[in-house]
């Protein structure tokens, strides 16, 4: 049981990301952050499994 990170993601200083679970391409982790839950694509994640804002809409 251990997390899948696609490609170009980011995830900043002192962040846990912890389980099953897939941070999607192109996704980003603020600092700090804690996440047990997959991330979508282009998502930015802060606080505790919060999504900030998505990159999979059609703008």
């Amino acid at each position: 049981m251990f997390p899948v990170i696609e490609d170009d993601v980011t995830i900043y200083a002192n962040s846990v990301v912890a389980g099953d679970i897939v941070i999607g391409a192109g996704a980003t982790v603020a600092a700090g952050a804690i996440v047990t839950e997959s991330v979508p694509q282009g998502a930015t994640v802060v606080g505790v499994n919060r999504l900030v804002s998505s990159g999979s809409g059609s703008g």
